[in-house]
């Protein structure tokens, strides 16, 4: 018998961008934080038609940073391992308002 073990990576799906799409509107659409797009699909200028960009396809769900915020803070309130926000979001700094993905299943202490 297999044992699998749970990996802290998102599954993908692919998206191919089209014609005069940015990757600030595909975020949008999709309802994911442009730097997730960016981060996922290590992007380092506008996106052109016909690429094909990777996309978190989970069981996540959003939240808003608050002033005084910070990502351990957010990692022990919700029960978050680093290595999954990490996975989700690949940020190394937070601002307020900053839009972050956390696994859906994480507990909310708010």
């Amino acid at each position: 018998m297999v044992t699998l073990q749970k990996s802290p990576l998102p599954r993908t799906g692919l998206y191919l961008v089209r014609r005069g799409q940015t990757i600030g509107q595909i975020s949008e659409y999709f309802g994911l934080p442009e730097h997730i797009v960016i981060f996922r699909n290590k992007l380092q200028g506008e996106v052109k038609e016909g690429e094909a960009l990777f996309l978190p396809v989970i069981s996540a769900r959003e939240y808003r940073a608050e002033v005084g915020d910070t990502i351990e803070g957010i990692c022990r309130r919700f029960s978050v391992s680093r290595e999954q926000f990490d996975a989700l979001n690949g940020i190394e700094y937070l601002w307020p308002r900053m839009r972050v993905l956390l696994p859906a299943e994480s507990n909310n202490s708010k």
